[in-house]
């Protein structure tokens, strides 16, 4: 009688979806800048320092953690084929 209770899909906050996927793509940031050390090779062009500048690298990081959270909300709202 209640079988289709479990496929409702609860919204979840707005504010905690960006917080963690602001997290996440910082660690993202993270991770690649332990592979620069590493490899000392930067994986994007707009994570090198030397080629962008040190002034625009962190709005860089910014502009990456906002691209990341505008695609997984455009990405969210397409219909769902089964």
């Amino acid at each position: 009688m209640y079988s289709f209770v479990p496929c409702l899909q609860f919204l979840q906050p707005a504010i905690s979806h960006i917080f963690g996927l602001a997290i996440l793509a910082w660690i993202y940031v993270g991770w690649a800048f332990i592979g620069y050390i590493i490899t000392q090779k930067f994986g994007y062009y707009f994570f090198n320092p030397y080629q962008v500048g040190y002034q625009y690298v962190g709005g860089e990081v910014v502009d990456f953690t906002l691209g990341e959270e505008t695609c997984e909300s455009l990405m969210s709202h397409l219909p769902r084929r089964y």
